[in-house]
């Protein structure tokens, strides 16, 4: 009969319990995760000798422990929750897309030629038309990824993924040239000025 009787106040905590896993599923699991990161990680610390509450407190000092460390997260963090923000839309759509580095490289040397075109431009429009042209930037090298698979039946995990390689070394190669020019540039302007 005790038996019994706990069997069935077990049966009705249950969904209680399922309710509650319901309504806060969504900050539990990711805190669940945290968690776990943190402990695997602290055994791989402290399988190498050194100290994990240690390594873990210089890591957040690094990233939290003043106005220089914080700017400085911030200024890591910011592309990659834009690009976490397109690519849920992407997912969302079932639609896999590995490109989002390659995406993100060429919106930023799109970005980058229209800020080193217009400097004196005002601000206020600046910063928009730098906005607008990354954005179209990086959607055009993303509608090439879309022709390719809708056109020539190209599986769009494989031709994101190269499309990544090929805009990395594009926005290097550029910025190799852009080097060479300024210094180039700079000679002369020196020669120049010494000739005058």
């Amino acid at each position: 009969m005790v038996a019994e009787d706990t069997r069935s106040r077990a049966k009705k905590r249950l969904p209680q319990v399922w309710i509650f896993l319901s309504h806060y599923s969504a900050l539990l699991f990711p805190l669940l995760g945290l968690v776990l990161a943190l402990a695997i990680g602290g055994l791989l610390i402290l399988m190498t000798g050194a100290n994990p509450f240690q390594a873990y407190q210089v890591m957040f000092l690094g990233a939290f422990g003043g106005s220089r460390q914080l700017t400085e997260t911030i200024l890591k963090a910011t592309p990659l929750l834009i690009i976490g923000l397109g690519l849920t839309i992407a997912f969302r759509s079932r639609v896999w897309n590995i490109g989002a580095e390659g995406q993100y490289y060429w919106g930023a040397l799109c970005g980058s030629i229209i800020a080193l075109t217009f400097p004196n431009l005002s601000p206020w429009l600046l910063i928009p038309a730098i906005l607008i042209a990354g954005t179209f930037g990086g959607a055009l090298w993303s509608g090439l990824a879309g022709f390719l698979h809708l056109q020539r039946g190209m599986n769009l995990i494989i031709v994101t993924l190269m499309l990544n390689y090929i805009a990395i070394l594009l926005v290097q190669r550029r910025h190799k040239i852009t080097r060479i020019e300024d210094a180039f540039g700079g000679i002369a302007d020196r020669a120049r000025l010494l000739v005058d």
